[in-house]
């Protein structure tokens, strides 16, 4: 939905933007990993990672409605890498991606 935004307000611009806001996402999440097993290791619990995870979500919603600038999309676009806390919390947890729901 931002990336249509974007193409709206700011034609030509788009497509750099939205190529920014994978690149940096996918980035954010190498760190994430990294985090989450470290936690993980410590002892913080999965409860409390897919909290934090969770309640980046609505941030994330609310800080798109306050800009259209292609910049202020790829920085909110750096939330989009919180997402794989749950995931990563999930998989470490659980011990595989696929054993199914916790």
């Amino acid at each position: 939905m931002a990336g249509q935004v974007l193409a709206k307000t700011h034609p030509g611009a788009d497509i750099v933007a939205l190529s920014a806001s994978i690149i940096t996402a996918q980035l954010v999440m190498i760190g994430i990993a990294a985090m989450v097993g470290w936690a993980i290791r410590r002892g913080i619990g999965r409860k409390k990672i897919f909290l934090v995870a969770f309640l980046t979500l609505p941030i994330r919603g609310f800080l798109f409605t306050l800009t259209d600038s292609p910049y202020g999309v790829v920085a909110i676009q750096l939330l989009d890498g919180s997402r794989f806390l749950s995931k990563r919390g999930s998989i470490v947890a659980s011990g595989s991606p696929h054993s199914g729901p916790l």
